[in-house]
């Protein structure tokens, strides 16, 4: 099992050497869809708190799903209830934990309420979630590299 303390792993060297090549750096880290499904179930339960104090909950999400149809560019199509609203085993359904923290469903947010401040917080939240599953969950294809898509390089 991985514990930090078996590497000389630390905020200012968050890697270690690879064993045979020296020149390599390692990233660990823990399975970061299962953290991902984690926190998207902690939206749906409780009050979260972003690092600037701003507190929000699960209604930033349901305002989203009330008011997508309100756009006459059909934004939010990939936000369904169920994603909110999921219970049982269906909360360990990775696309309800994607579809709820995604770019699309920052889209809709930045769409709906362009000049909302304290919303913009959340949005950006969502975004930065979004992203990092895009770099963790990432299989680089130099034929076709995507930024976010390739933790390594483009």
């Amino acid at each position: 099992m991985f514990n930090k303390d078996n590497f000389d792993v630390t905020p200012e060297k968050p890697y270690i050497e690879h064993p045979c090549d020296s020149s390599l750096k390692l990233f660990l880290t823990y399975d970061h869809i299962h953290l991902f499904k984690n926190q998207c179930n902690h939206l749906r339960d409780d009050k979260c708190m972003l690092p600037d104090g701003t507190i929000f909950d699960r209604s930033y999400f349901q305002d989203l799903l009330d008011h997508k149809g309100s756009s006459e560019f059909g934004l939010g199509r990939h936000l369904k209830q169920e994603a909110l609203s999921c219970k049982g085993q269906d909360r360990q359904t990775v696309s309800n934990s994607l579809n709820l923290l995604s770019n699309a469903t920052a889209d809709l947010s930045d769409h709906l309420y362009p000049n909302d401040s304290e919303r913009s917080k959340v949005t950006a939240y969502v975004r930065v979630m979004a992203n990092l599953h895009l770099v963790m969950s990432s299989n680089r294809d130099d034929e076709q590299p995507k930024k976010l898509h390739s933790p390594f390089g483009n």
